[in-house]
């Protein structure tokens, strides 16, 4: 018994082996890239990141026998990461005709929302408090209102109140 090997044989062989060794190889960088993109993902939910996701409520309080006009916004929170977020500052600008004011908030009591600690995956309503000198308020002639957070990693968010009810309250009611 006698066999025979020809060139063409051997070269047959070795492409059907390089065409095998090809789409293993191309199967292999496909999952590789599904597990970047897996890895990438879960790094990203592992990154400091908050939504502020609306301004509930907003009014003002303006008693005409006190010196200042207390702004009241109730804000809406939700920390995305898998970290524990902390808001390190909280701003309301209040934007007039021709200039703006920035306000920082008033601590009531022990409730202050700067070092408000926001746990992982959660949410948070929470009362912010503003206030404002009464000339003031009636001069700037406002157009609207924007609050900015930020958290301790330097993630800032901003939403926009251009309305606002106004409780007007005069001595003797």
């Amino acid at each position: 018994m006698q066999i025979t090997i020809n060139a063409d044989f051997v070269s047959v062989i070795s492409a059907i082996v390089a065409i095998i060794a090809m789409l293993i190889s191309v199967s292999q960088t496909r999952i590789a890239r599904k597990a970047l993109r897996l890895s990438e993902a879960q790094e990203e939910q592992r990154k400091p990141n908050f939504e502020f996701s609306d301004i509930l409520d907003c009014y003002v309080v303006n008693n005409i026998s006190d010196n200042y006009v207390h702004f009241h916004f109730l804000v809406f929170c939700t920390n995305l990461s898998d970290k524990s977020m902390v808001v390190k500052n909280l701003t309301l600008t209040v934007m007039g005709d021709s200039s703006s004011i920035i306000l920082h908030p008033v601590v009531n009591g022990v409730n202050s929302p700067v070092g408000l600690s926001i746990p992982a995956n959660q949410s948070i309503t929470e009362w912010i408090h503003f206030d404002l000198l009464r000339e003031q308020y009636h001069s700037l002639k406002i157009l609207n209102h924007v609050i900015s957070i930020e958290d301790s990693f330097g993630n800032k968010r901003e939403k926009t109140a251009i309305f606002i009810r106004e409780e007007l309250i005069q001595d003797g009611e």
